[in-house]
């Protein structure tokens, strides 16, 4: 079983359970990468051109909205969590 990784907005930024913190309008820019993931059933995988999030790479969505980046798995339903406060900044 994968560790879950939390979220939470704060002073601009948001920051996980593990530690990372990345801003706002990046996590808002990866919303929309992850929402496009699911709505067309594709999975993206770095191969060449890179998706940063702060100082973060985005390795892999999966079809389903998990996100992985480096140590951080990011399930879906986490990151539907906080979007309303993504979208409200």
């Amino acid at each position: 079983m994968l560790d879950v990784t939390a979220l939470r907005v704060k002073d601009g930024e948001v920051e996980t359970t593990r530690g990372a913190r990345v801003p706002v309008d990046h996590a808002a820019r990866a919303l929309k990468i992850v929402r496009a993931c699911v709505s067309t059933g594709r999975e993206y995988v770095r191969n060449g051109h890179t998706e940063h999030v702060g100082n973060y790479s985005i390795d892999r969505i999966e079809a389903n909205g998990t996100l992985h980046a480096g140590c951080h798995v990011i399930r879906y339903e986490e990151i539907e969590r906080i979007a309303p406060q993504l979208e409200a900044l």
